[in-house]
């Protein structure tokens, strides 16, 4: 019934593109405001698949989805048989369209779904000029409704509502974090600049939301004047408390739906945008630059209270592993757990912290051939015992008003194989690489990302998915400039940005390994020098270590590593 159903969206879909004159159109992931893990997605209504990071193209006579290698295992999967699978690395989106448009077809796109950069770079690839057709109605919304995702874990929150994030857990109030957009608008002769990150908008103005599930912001516009006087366009609800705040920040509060008027207002301005903003803006504005958004570094290069609460919630969240495998090892003998229970066990443990909120995104729990999926989510259809020899792997975080966690730990189920001992061991050795790494300032995470993988790369192995991200301070799990990837990313890495360091290895339809520590980035003992400090504290399974592979210094750091995270439980 269901291949039927969305058989005939497609059909609908097909009818739309003749209505429009338009010969393909581009269904993103994303939704208006470029959000982590969207309650607005279009992808999954559309092809079935329910991962975070994926792309359909419907034509008038075939449909196409374009995903990453994190993600081809699971689209093979699960894409509704009308989709033909396309590997990015084989044939990247811009290749496919430029080849697709040599006879000058059209190409539809919905401009609040794509970035200002993403359509900037599609134009300068395409032979014809106009190829890419703004249409402002989403034509999958115009044949079916969005349906939400499962949350896997999210919490029931009261959405919307505004809060404080206090000096106490801030470290810098909001009128300091204001001059400094205030000066980049003056420096640049600028008359504002319109701010649509979320995250932004909540760390310039310190506050925090629900409208998200993961992420603790709300759904919201800013523009920021020269004046300073800036003017937050959200629907989120405030009390008389959080509109007295806002008032003498001289911030005005005002409803969503009145932000495009705005933008006609000022029209004739010269406003800055991120190359992130929706590509509708543009579409409304004359006189705008387009250069990064002023609150991102500052936003991640984290000051003291958000290191010192950075390092609380990465020894609570630490506690919530200690404690659960703890439970699991003490259950499995008992009775059947399957991934959805380790699931829900994370949530209640984590609801045992003072100042959890909810999860920082949806928990990825595989055992054996599901953790081959990098970023494998369960599913009551996809819900596998945990029973029997293998590898469990569990990433998942939470959201502490200290800060943000994000932990990965692969462990032996029974008796592992001594392929899986030794590839484990092969990426436990990237990880020591990387995360007792000095290095000078300057150097960016892709300069870095190779002493992960070497161990790998000597023996003809490798893994698709980014060695580390950037993660926020109460806010997104992941969060940007800096991020430790191979193919890009040139952003130096600086003191007191926080960053995750996760190799892994992936055999398809077998097994998945990857392990996954927080670090912040603080001084070396030698000047000009950089290195990580640890935020994470969780056990690395000794069962899986051949110690016979590891070098005096990488053995005695698991030792020490390990006999830390003692000292640290036994100390709490």
């Amino acid at each position: 019934m269901e291949k039927t159903t969305k058989l005939n969206t497609i059909q609908k879909l097909k009818q739309l593109l003749k209505k429009n004159k338009i010969d393909a159109y581009i269904i993103t992931s994303t939704d208006e405001f470029q959000k982590p893990f969207s309650s607005s997605d279009r992808i999954k209504t559309l092809t079935n698949f329910t991962g975070s990071s994926g792309t359909a193209i419907v034509t008038n006579s075939k449909c196409y989805f374009f995903t990453d290698g994190r993600y081809t295992e699971q689209a093979n999967r699960e894409l509704n048989k009308d989709f033909e699978l396309i590997d990015r690395k084989v044939t990247s989106l811009v290749k496919w369209l430029v080849s697709f448009t040599k006879k000058e077809s059209k190409v539809g796109f919905d401009p609040k779904l794509h970035s200002i950069t993403q359509i900037q770079n599609l134009q300068k690839k395409l032979t014809h000029k106009n190829t890419l057709v703004p249409i402002t109605e989403n034509l999958v919304d115009l044949v079916q409704s969005s349906v939400a995702p499962n949350n896997n874990g999210s919490e029931e929150t009261n959405e919307g509502t505004i809060f404080l994030h206090t000096l106490k857990y801030s470290g810098q109030s909001t009128k300091d974090k204001k001059r400094i957009l205030i000066d980049h608008i003056q420096n640049n002769n600028l008359d504002a600049v319109i701010l649509t990150d979320l995250t932004s908008i909540c760390w310039l103005l310190n506050v925090r939301a629900h409208d998200l599930p993961f992420a603790p912001c709300m759904n919201a516009r800013l523009i920021s004047k020269a004046s300073g006087q800036f003017e937050l366009f959200t629907d989120a609800t405030a009390n008389s408390q959080i509109k007295k705040y806002l008032t003498n920040n001289n911030v005005t509060l005002i409803p969503l739906d009145l932000f495009e008027k705005e933008l006609v207002r000022l029209k004739d301005k010269k406003l800055q945008l991120s190359g992130q903003a929706p590509y509708f803006l543009i579409q409304q504005l004359k006189n705008y630059v387009i250069a990064e958004d002023p609150c991102l570094l500052p936003k991640a290069c984290k000051n003291k209270i958000e290191i010192q609460g950075a390092i609380r919630a990465g020894i609570k969240d630490s506690r919530v592993l200690i404690n659960f495998f703890k439970w699991l090892n003490e259950t499995l003998p008992e009775r059947k757990v399957m991934e959805l229970d380790v699931v829900q066990k994370l949530i209640r443990f984590r609801k045992e912290q003072k100042g959890f909120l909810s999860p920082s995104f949806p928990s990825i729990v595989g055992f054996n051939k599901n953790a081959a999926l990098a970023h494998y989510f369960p599913t009551k259809s996809s819900n596998k015992q945990i029973l029997g020899n293998g590898l469990l792997l569990i990433d998942s975080g939470g959201q502490y008003i200290d800060g943000t966690t994000d932990i990965t730990r692969t462990i032996a189920i029974d008796t592992p194989s001594p392929e899986q001992i030794h590839n484990f061991t092969i990426v436990l050795k990237g990880h020591i690489n990387l995360i007792t790494a000095i290095f000078p300032e300057g150097t960016s995470g892709a300069q870095l990302d190779t002493l992960a993988r070497a161990p790998l790369w000597k023996e003809g192995k490798d893994y698709e998915h980014g060695t580390g991200h950037g993660v926020g301070s109460f806010l997104a799990v992941h969060e940007g400039p800096q991020n430790i990837v191979k193919n890009y990313g040139t952003v130096p890495l600086k003191e007191n940005m926080i960053v995750s360091i996760e190799p892994g290895f992936y055999k398809p339809k077998d097994y998945g390994i990857r392990i996954e520590n927080l670090a912040y980035i603080k001084k070396a003992n030698f000047s000009g020098y950089l290195t990580f400090e640890v935020l994470t504290y969780v056990h690395i399974d000794y069962k899986l270590i051949n110690f016979d592979m590891l070098t005096n210094d990488e053995a005695n750091w698991v030792k020490n590593y390990n006999l830390k995270c003692n000292e640290i439980f036994n100390n709490t």
